[in-house]
């Protein structure tokens, strides 16, 4: 991530664009993940999602609604079906796979042709 976004900075028109978008690349891919493994925690994901809800409710309750299904969905039914839909998954062989090297004793068929 941090390549695509020098690849993309030496697009930008000045030095100062291009500090920045290296400087926020910095911050999400090299940084970001270190800081979401020390805050994650199941009681801040409860507290987060329950004022989330409280607030919504406040809000309207046909989005309240529309929030709880779409996490029910996203969070519950998605994983679901991804892990039952494994079984009829199909491997895809050509070119684009990495070469396979047989021995040469199997092709010949003995290994005293060594």
């Amino acid at each position: 991530a941090i390549f695509g976004a020098i690849c993309l900075a030496s697009r930008l028109s000045s030095p100062f664009h291009a500090f920045v978008l290296l400087e926020v690349a910095a911050v999400y891919f090299a940084l970001g993940p270190i800081l979401l493994a020390k805050i994650r925690s199941v009681p801040l994901l409860v507290a987060t999602v329950g004022v989330c809800c409280y607030l919504l409710l406040q809000l309207s309750m046909t989005i309240f609604w529309t929030y709880m299904c779409v996490l029910a969905f996203v969070n519950g039914f998605c994983p679901l079906l991804f892990v039952r839909l494994q079984r009829h998954k199909n491997n895809i062989h050509g070119p684009w796979d990495e070469a396979i090297v047989s021995d040469f004793r199997e092709e010949n068929g003995s290994a005293s042709s060594i």
